[in-house]
């Protein structure tokens, strides 16, 4: 009984958690390639995005969609050759949409948040000086596909997105509670 509870005890004290606040910054020009491209890697963790309508554009300005065939030369998201953008975006992983950060955002521009087609959130102007920062906290695993979409307004730029990574132990510590759990279990049964 004494090993069970000193193995039980150890255990909980060789769980530190690797947990991780990533931010994924779209107007990081160093980046530029890899973000035009959807293909955004972070601490590990990719961030994929795209667009049914157009193309990435990237500026140190910001990031959006140019809507195919129309001229849209912006890094915004809007309503390029009349057809409302869509940008979509998932991760390799799983975790919490925390926060999204975007800029030249004015009183009448309106976004939707979808996370697999259902409406999160409808972003809309916070009455603050730019970026407007919406702060979320939305769970997601690798399968899941987040949309943000036009729906109103001049458009806007999407600057950051920010998640937490799943808590996962350190490896270090997986080997520890192995070790551990095996000397508990020889000694029990001797």
């Amino acid at each position: 009984m004494k090993s069970t509870f000193t193995f039980i005890a150890v255990s909980f004290l060789a769980l530190p958690l690797n947990a991780a606040t990533i931010v994924y910054d779209l107007r990081d020009t160093s980046q530029t390639a890899a973000i035009e491209a959807g293909a955004y890697t972070v601490d590990s963790v990719l961030l994929s995005m795209d667009s049914p309508q157009g193309d990435l554009n990237q500026t140190s300005s910001g990031f959006g969609v140019n809507a195919t065939g129309s001229g849209d030369n912006t890094h915004q998201i809007d309503n390029g050759a009349g057809v409302a953008e869509v940008l979509n975006f998932s991760f390799d992983t799983s975790g919490t949409l925390t926060q999204i950060d975007m800029s030249s955002f004015g009183p009448s521009d309106t976004f939707d948040l979808k996370k697999n087609g259902t409406l999160i959130q409808s972003l809309i102007d916070q009455g603050t000086s730019s970026p407007d920062v919406f702060m979320l906290n939305v769970d997601f695993s690798s399968t899941d596909t987040f949309s943000i979409t036009y729906t109103g307004g001049n458009g806007a730029s999407l600057d950051a997105i920010t998640i937490a990574n799943t808590a996962v132990p350190e490896p270090s510590s997986m080997v520890f509670l192995a070790v551990f759990g095996s000397f508990a279990l020889i000694r029990r049964r001797r």
